[in-house]
């Protein structure tokens, strides 16, 4: 069983392409992309936790605006930063 010459190059390189790509937009000139330090993000029984209050009162926050919360998918979390300002603020 032969490997292809595609497996070998990746996808969108011919064999005998010597790795040169013909995307126009892999060789624009310009700055590198800034990488930001990965935030915490807690849930909300992380922050109940924290704050030594139920869950409930977290989600109680958070629907006063008090806190505020990202949704990712249907489950809500809580940046690290966020959570600070929220307590620098009380």
């Amino acid at each position: 069983m032969g490997v292809h010459p595609t497996e070998i190059t990746g996808p969108g390189q011919r064999a005998g392409s010597h790795g040169v790509s013909r995307n126009p937009l892999a060789m624009t000139p310009g700055p590198a992309p800034v990488l930001r330090p990965r935030e915490r993000f807690l849930t909300p029984a992380d922050v109940a936790a924290v704050l030594q209050v139920s869950r409930a009162t977290v989600y109680a926050l958070i629907e006063r605006g008090e806190l505020r919360a990202r949704r990712v998918g249907l489950q809500l979390r809580i940046s690290g930063a966020d959570l600070d300002g929220f307590l620098r603020n009380r």
